[in-house]
């Protein structure tokens, strides 16, 4: 199974994403949108795990998120992947207080612990919006005239362990286990 650790985005944050998905679809640019139920902030991505390492993946994200509480966040600004011209991902960009970074890396740390190495570069933390299609060409100029996007606070309160499997229509998380902060 292919496996992440994320923070689901709640409403009414979430529905304010929603708001800003349906203006950038309007530009009709070539881009799979990512469904509701995907808006997520990944702190950690796993890969394909067999699944006997579920219950492990499972503890050291608890041991992670221990004493955390609740993190107050905001989406600011958006943003795409790689730097330069060419688009690939659209984002919200997420403003990381040291309690997310802090998070973050004590996720990074019980999961090197566990065989699976670090990420290698600096969190950049995020909520993927989009993705450019297949094949497809979007400019960051295109990108750069979309309007400025307004400060969208939320409450991370959750740590969620997902399971992402490949559909027609894009990915499908399933909820795996999921840990109060």
């Amino acid at each position: 199974m292919r496996l992440f650790a994320g923070i689901p985005v709640p409403e009414p944050a979430l529905g304010e994403l929603r708001v800003i998905m349906a203006s950038l679809r309007e530009q009709e640019w070539p881009v799979r949108w990512t469904g509701n139920e995907g808006l997520h902030l990944t702190l950690k991505f796993y890969g394909s795990v067999p699944d006997d390492q579920l219950p492990l993946i499972s503890r050291a994200l608890a041991t992670s998120a221990e004493d955390c509480g609740p993190i107050p966040l905001t989406c600011s600004g958006l943003g795409h992947f790689p730097p330069g011209r060419m688009v690939q991902v659209i984002w919200a960009g997420v403003d990381a207080p040291g309690a997310l970074e802090l998070l973050q890396d004590r996720i990074e740390r019980t999961s090197e612990a566990l065989g699976f190495p670090l990420e290698g570069r600096p969190f950049r933390p995020h909520v993927t919006l989009g993705r450019v299609k297949t094949g497809a060409k979007l400019s960051a100029t295109d990108l750069e005239k979309f309007p400025v996007l307004a400060d969208i606070p939320f409450l991370a309160d959750r740590l969620v362990l997902f399971e992402s499997r490949p559909t027609s229509g894009g990915s499908a998380y399933t909820p795996r286990a999921t840990m109060e902060l």
